[in-house]
């Protein structure tokens, strides 16, 4: 974890001011709370193709921010997404609060699971129903929270977790609706969690931020030149067939044209991009 003072903008302002980390009350979570980020930095991913990288408070460890990198073979490959989290003084009895904030200034919903308002739908965050066994417990850890967001949200085929959508799954046209938003979620992703990361860094991960493209530049400028392919493709088979004008990517396609335009930007941008060390 990066040890640094954290400042505005930050979600759970409220919940911060209401609760006195030093109460005699909360030790016990305090504690608990010392425990779970001291055992961190020898396991969380930190690897090539998913990675979590935790900025906690230099005054309250009840106070974090969280970046992970989409896994490879999604997506959002390559794309780095921001969380704030609050442990609740009810913790670890209660999950900790958690806010997605790359969201495009509240334009993009990333996921089924993800909300442009920042909610995050998990049934270990007591904000989705699940099985019992998926639920939270004191037993659970942030540590469990945050591999849970990398892996059964940033997934290979994201569409299929809205609810009711699995039962398409397999089928041709299930395929084919999945294949279309996943070309809108990876325009988001390059747009949104890898071109608007570069150019405004949090300040908390600047260092990480500025690293992690500059080593994957060439696999982003190769994902970006995919995806203008495959655009291309579908509007150019929309065009030929009107029904297909009615599908899900041609509707959602608000401006592919302008969408090309700034993925050709971010191409440039990373083909000229200066070592960090350098800067």
């Amino acid at each position: 974890g990066d040890y640094g003072k954290l400042v505005t903008p930050y979600t759970f302002k409220k919940d911060i001011r209401n609760t006195n980390p030093f109460s005699p009350s909360l030790r016990e979570r305090t504690k608990r709370i010392a425990k779970e980020l001291a055992s961190m930095p020898n396991a969380l991913p930190l690897n090539a193709s998913n990675s979590i990288f935790v900025c906690v408070d230099e005054g309250r460890c009840d106070i974090i921010k969280v970046l992970i990198s989409g896994p490879d073979d999604t997506p959002y490959a390559n794309g780095l997404f921001e969380f704030d989290v609050f442990f609740p003084t009810s913790y670890p009895y209660s999950p900790p609060k958690c806010a997605f904030l790359t969201t495009g200034a509240g334009n993009v919903r990333f996921n089924p699971n993800l909300y442009n308002d920042g909610k995050i739908c998990l049934s270990i965050l007591g904000t989705w129903e699940g099985r019992p066994e998926e639920k939270w417990s004191s037993y659970c850890s942030l540590m469990q929270v945050l591999v849970s967001i990398q892996g059964l949200i940033f997934v290979k085929h994201p569409y299929f977790n809205e609810p009711g959508f699995e039962k398409y799954q397999g089928t041709e046209k299930g395929d084919d609706y999945s294949r279309k938003y996943n070309l809108q979620i990876e325009h988001a992703t390059l747009n949104y969690a890898i071109r608007d990361q570069l150019k405004n860094p949090s300040e908390y991960f600047k260092k990480v931020i500025l690293r992690h493209f500059w080593l994957k530049r060439h696999a982003i400028i190769k994902q970006a030149k995919n995806w203008i392919v495959e655009m291309r493709k579908d509007v150019a088979e929309a065009e030929r067939n009107p029904k297909r004008r009615e599908s899900l990517t041609f509707e959602s396609l608000y401006n592919p044209y302008h969408q090309e335009r700034s993925i050709q930007q971010l191409i440039s941008e990373l083909s000229s991009m200066p070592c960090p060390v350098d800067q």
